[in-house]
């Protein structure tokens, strides 16, 4: 009997090894994958200020700009969850 508990404690601690690698080789994958999600969102906003295409806001305007990017997103989230759909409101 001793021997059959020793192998079953073996095999558990072997499938928990197991499970930790295969957690933190997803978790690693999430991770890569927000990572190369952000490069490209960075990549785009350069070339969209590179290209002109960004709003001009002043500061004193700026904390009510920032209000309608988050209503505009929100309300995005239930109209068109495409994002190709969204556009940054322009200054009035």
């Amino acid at each position: 009997m001793k021997g059959a508990a020793s192998a079953t404690r073996g095999a558990v601690a072997m499938t928990t090894r197991s499970h930790r690698r295969v957690l933190t080789e997803q978790r690693e994958g999430i991770e890569e994958a927000k990572l190369q999600a952000l490069k490209q969102a960075a990549n785009q906003a350069w070339s969209a200020i590179e290209a002109g295409r960004y709003p001009d806001v002043d500061d004193g305007r700026l904390e009510d700009f920032v209000a309608r990017l988050a209503a505009l997103e929100a309300s995005a989230k239930y109209l068109a969850p495409d994002a190709s759909t969204k556009s940054i409101p322009s200054e009035p």
